[in-house]
């Protein structure tokens, strides 16, 4: 989009320029059901697997001052942004679901989840304003002899400039039933296995750049003056898994639930913003609360959450009765990256409401997805009973690393309203996923042998990663003025990624017994509980602020200079 002349609307929801690519969304994949019943049936049943999705394509805008006096692009109802640019990568599709049954003498049924499919990327977004924007108005009334000024055009920025990758589908459930029927001379056997479907993976945010020469005021509330933001897409969840299998009279059964995997986040691009050049004139100014001057963001996606996983096993009447359930929850799937941000200011900017920052730069690597839970139960009722059950937690997803976020500052920042810092810049590594929780309970009832073993292990946290370098430099002649309440000058910050929770386990046995007079009766019950390790956190990084220009922070609660490093905690 090229604009040479003045673009004006006044309606909500109502931008006066918008450029977007959107990659379409991938087809999910055909859900699958099969059964059979007779003296010895065995079904299959795979869910289809899920496309992809298409990618968002180069978004490019320039706007020209046109010589005229007012405003090149206003707008002035809610949700009215002034130049908007977007690419969106496409989603993936979700993964087919499958159902599987099958009854006998013998009974075997699988069912299998089918694979999601994975995001597309965002495409690169490159914005150059040269004229002057404004968004939403103020009225002024007086109320009792004071003047009472109202403020119109929330959520309505300057310039919105995004890249967005698209996220994983999910993966496919899988239910599995299986039953045996003993009969004589022979006895029954039931067997259901079940695997959840695998979380598509993300894509990444592409590449965005602002360059701004142009004045732009925002009077509502959540009016950033510029945004520019890339975000890689989130990893999908795996699919759920359950089994449950049973048997009549002498026999055994068996359950087995995997639950999927999470697909992994997608990382996100670098962001640039420039703001002016060596003595411009033109200023960012914003009005309300909430509403930075220049917000810039690289945010990697979050990893899919594992999928939960149950089976059950039962076992009744007869002479011998065994079974078996075991319950493996999906993995979280890793975060991805943050992106490289730099921002480089010449041009004044001037914030009145709380919440609102003069500049900020954040680079945030993805957090990783939590582990699935998984439950494992069995019954056995015969004269001789044997229960074992294993259940393992999905183990949390790792974090990923947060690159560089740098500020140049050659302009006048001033801040009004509380907790509205005048330079914030950050590099935040991503935190691990929990660890799932894991239950194993399993009883028996007999009139001779009865045995029940159970063995839990919570799902390992994931670890959380590391921050980038952190740089700030406020040069010769640039003035920073902060007035409320916990309003910093500067605040510069690199934290490591926390390492997530270790999930927890439990098991719980109950076995009992009851011989005759002539036979004693004998019970064993054994029962292990593993909770999961704790992930390692990440480290903070170096951190550099360079002052050459006069700093004042005026608020209770508020320094000069913020400039710590944190390492992220287990």
């Amino acid at each position: 989009v090229n604009a040479a002349g003045p673009v004006i609307t006044k309606g909500d929801l109502s931008h006066a320029i918008l450029a977007q690519s959107i990659g379409g969304g991938g087809g999910n994949g055909g859900f699958s059901a099969a059964g059979a019943v007779g003296g010895m049936s065995g079904t299959v049943s795979l869910g289809g697997s899920a496309s992809e999705g298409g990618d968002g394509k180069t978004v490019v805008v320039n706007t020209q001052a046109g010589g005229q006096p007012d405003a090149l692009v206003s707008t002035a109802g809610d949700g009215s942004v002034g130049v908007f640019a977007q690419s969106i990568g496409g989603g993936g599709g979700n993964g087919g679901s499958s159902l599987s049954g099958s009854g006998g003498v013998i009974g075997v049924s699988v069912a299998v989840g089918g694979k999601a499919g994975g995001g597309s990327n965002g495409g690169t977004v490159k914005l150059t304003n040269h004229g002057n924007i404004t968004t939403g108005y103020s009225v002024d009334t007086v109320v009792d002899g004071k003047t009472v000024t109202e403020l119109f055009g929330s959520k309505s920025y300057g310039i919105f400039a995004q890249s967005v990758g698209g996220g994983g589908g999910n993966g496919g459930y899988a239910i599995s039933g299986a039953l045996g029927v003993s009969i004589p001379d022979m006895p029954g056997g039931a067997a259901a296995i079940s695997v959840g479907g695998q979380g598509g993976g993300a894509s990444t945010g592409g590449t965005v750049t602002v360059d701004n020469y142009g004045g732009i005021e925002t009077f509502g509330l959540d009016s950033h003056a510029i945004y520019a933001q890339s975000v890689g897409g989130g990893g999908g969840n795996g699919g759920f898994a359950g089994s449950v299998s049973m048997t009549v009279g002498n026999g055994a059964s068996v359950g087995v639930a995997v639950g999927g995997s999470g697909g992994g986040g997608g990382d996100s691009g670098t962001v640039t913003v420039t703001a002016g050049e060596a003595n411009t004139a033109a200023a960012i100014v914003t009005h309300a609360d909430g509403a930075d001057g220049i917000h810039a963001q690289s945010v990697g996606g979050g990893g899919g959450d594992g999928g939960f996983a149950m089976s059950g096993a039962f076992g009744f009447g007869g002479e011998v009765s065994v079974d078996v359930s075991v319950a493996i929850g999906g993995p979280g799937g890793q975060g991805g990256k943050g992106g490289v941000v730099t921002v480089t200011a010449y041009q004044d900017i001037t914030t009145h409401g709380d919440n609102s920052i003069g500049v900020m730069a954040q680079s945030i690597g993805g957090g990783g997805g939590n582990g699935g839970m998984a439950v494992s139960g069995t019954l056995a009722f015969s004269e001789s009973a044997g229960a074992t059950g294993v259940s393992v937690g999905g183990a949390g997803g790792d974090g990923n690393i947060a690159m560089s976020a740098t500020v140049d500052n050659y302009g006048a920042i001033t801040t009004w309203g509380r907790d509205s810092i005048g330079i914030l810049a950050q590099s935040i590594g991503g935190s691990g996923g929990n660890g799932g929780l894991s239950v194993a309970a399993q009883m028996t009832g007999s009139s001779n042998v009865g045995a029940t073993v159970g063995v839990s292990v919570g799902g390992g946290g994931g670890t959380g990663n590391s921050a980038g370098t952190v740089t700030i430099t406020n040069h010769e002649l640039a003035a920073i003025l902060t007035n409320g309440y916990g309003s910093h000058a500067i605040k510069a910050q690199s934290i490591g990624g926390g390492g997530g929770n270790g999930g927890l386990a439990v098991t719980a046995q109950l076995g009992k017994s009851s011989g005759t007079e002539d036979e004693e009766s004998k019970t064993l019950n054994v029962g292990v509980a593993v909770g999961g390790a704790g992930g390692d956190g990440g480290f903070g990084n170096t951190v550099t602020v360079t002052n050459d220009g006069a700093v004042t922070a005026m608020g209770t609660a508020a320094t000069g200079i913020f400039a710590p490093s944190v390492g992220g905690g287990g």
